[in-house]
């Protein structure tokens, strides 16, 4: 990553690689810094970016750049300072709407948390990526999260026998619509219900059939009959 990014890097920000238009590198170039050790170097790339981004209002590159902050202030040893900076980067992709900039500061706030020994933590994060990358079908990142996850040493729960019985009417449409791949938007438009009430049903689907992806949902998706699940489908109303 250092090696392609750095012809870029090099150039100046009247060459336009800073501005609005040109591709969203900095984050990545700002990882991979951070990634091999050379944090002195990180934070003189970071810094400026950082005070430009705000001073022109870029704010999705300030979410990038928040993520980088939180992953350098780690690596230095400064874990409250890290801490405020994923949380300002999850805050402000949730407020413009970035939910793959989200999943990336959770997968990046678990990691650091993992490797600071707060392993329960980690994995509230860890899971919480894992499900946001399943829903864009971003797989890559969702295995990666599983990956991390697994390091994180914590015994799984506990499975209970798959039963959609144990499901309400709208619980099972909910399943059925997420089993056969759809995202929680793509639910959410077929059912005439908001995306927070899909995020909602989800949760409990999950709980009540002892699951904890989209990808184990599928996995039982012939369990889950459409018959039962046409009668169970919310009207507009809802």
């Amino acid at each position: 990553m250092l090696r392609a990014l750095r012809p870029v890097a090099v150039l100046t920000e009247r060459d336009g690689v800073d501005g609005p238009g040109f591709w969203p590198w900095q984050d990545l170039y700002g990882e991979a810094l951070v990634g091999t050790g050379r944090l002195v170097e990180a934070g003189v790339f970071l810094e400026p970016r950082e005070e430009s981004a705000q001073m022109r209002g870029r704010a999705s590159t300030a979410v990038r750049l928040a993520r980088v902050r939180g992953r350098l202030e780690a690596a230095r040893g400064r874990l409250p300072a890290a801490e405020e900076a994923f949380g300002r980067a999850a805050g402000e992709s949730e407020r413009l709407s970035l939910p793959f900039q989200r999943a990336l500061t959770e997968l990046a706030h678990g990691q650091v948390l993992r490797r600071a020994g707060k392993r329960r933590a980690a994995a509230q994060r860890l899971a919480a990526a894992r499900e946001r990358f399943a829903g864009l079908q971003a797989r890559p990142y969702a295995q990666r999260c599983e990956q991390e996850l697994a390091a994180c040493g914590l015994a799984p729960a506990k499975r209970r026998e798959f039963d959609p019985s144990r499901l309400t009417a709208q619980e099972l449409a909910v399943a059925r619509l997420v089993a056969v791949g759809m995202s929680n938007r793509q639910v959410a438009s077929e059912l005439f219900v908001s995306i927070k009430t899909v995020q909602f049903h989800l949760t409990h689907i999950y709980s009540k059939l002892g699951v904890s992806s989209r990808a184990e949902l599928a996995a039982h998706s012939r369990d889950i009959e459409p018959a039962d699940v046409g009668h169970g489908v919310p009207s507009s109303s809802h």
